[in-house]
């Protein structure tokens, strides 16, 4: 999924308990807040339901003038078109995000938009657009602590210059993915960061850097008892 910019409390509390909490809440940032986690609650299980509140979200933080709130409820109301290959309308509704971002100076928040904005452009294959997003959001987060965001970017780089048939940059980018994948508490991550730069290195014709990296994915795989790594890792 996209890359919000705003810290949203992980989903523990049911759907009925913050519909109360929203049916006495004020037109304020806790509304925004509520919005948002109703719409991440309803994300994977009703997509309607979803969009309605990351809509009301978007209306709010509008209205209030909180633009935060703007920022990560357009890139929510933006995942159903990223969940279903309207990468246009992802460009679309992170551009808004984006403007924003940079109307408060916020680069995290302006690199989380850049980033989307380039993995739409990936999916819609304009490879070189994607990979010029994708570097000034990561020149604006280098070395600022946003490890996971910089590590995510690296990762999307090493696949760009891989399918642009770059590959001395897609594994320059995929080492630097995988140094910091090692650094997260993200082992789903770390294997996935494993099999792309070893996919990097087969392009490249290096099988004896392959091996090492596949037999690591694959431990990961079985350690999280996750067949499809498993075979996303036996098949690379």
């Amino acid at each position: 999924l996209l890359i919000t910019g705003l810290t949203v409390t992980a989903q523990t509390t049911p759907a009925d308990s913050l519909l109360r909490r929203l049916q006495h809440a004020k037109e304020d940032t806790a509304a925004v807040q509520l919005y948002m986690e109703l719409g991440n609650h309803y994300e994977s299980v009703e997509i309607d339901k979803s969009n309605y509140y990351f809509y009301k979200a978007i209306d709010l933080s509008n209205k209030i003038k909180y633009l935060p709130g703007s920022i990560a409820a357009y890139t929510g109301y933006s995942n159903h078109f990223y969940m279903t290959g309207e990468y246009d309308s992802v460009i679309y509704f992170n551009e808004k995000a984006l403007d924003l971002a940079r109307q408060i100076k916020d680069s995290f928040r302006i690199a989380s938009s850049l980033f989307n904005i380039g993995t739409a452009h990936g999916f819609l294959t304009n490879y070189e657009t994607a990979t010029e997003f994708c570097l000034e959001g990561r020149k604006m987060i280098e070395g600022n602590r946003y490890d996971e965001l910089e590590a995510s970017m690296n990762d999307k780089l090493q696949v760009l210059y891989q399918q642009m048939v770059q590959y001395d940059k897609a594994i320059e980018y995929g080492e630097k993915a995988l140094e910091k994948a090692r650094t997260l508490k993200n082992p789903f991550f770390l294997a996935q960061t494993l099999i792309n730069l070893a996919g990097s290195h087969m392009q490249k014709r290096n099988p004896e850097k392959v091996k090492p990296l596949l037999t690591e994915a694959l431990g990961i795989a079985r350690q999280l008892n996750n067949l499809e790594l498993e075979g996303k890792t036996i098949l690379s």
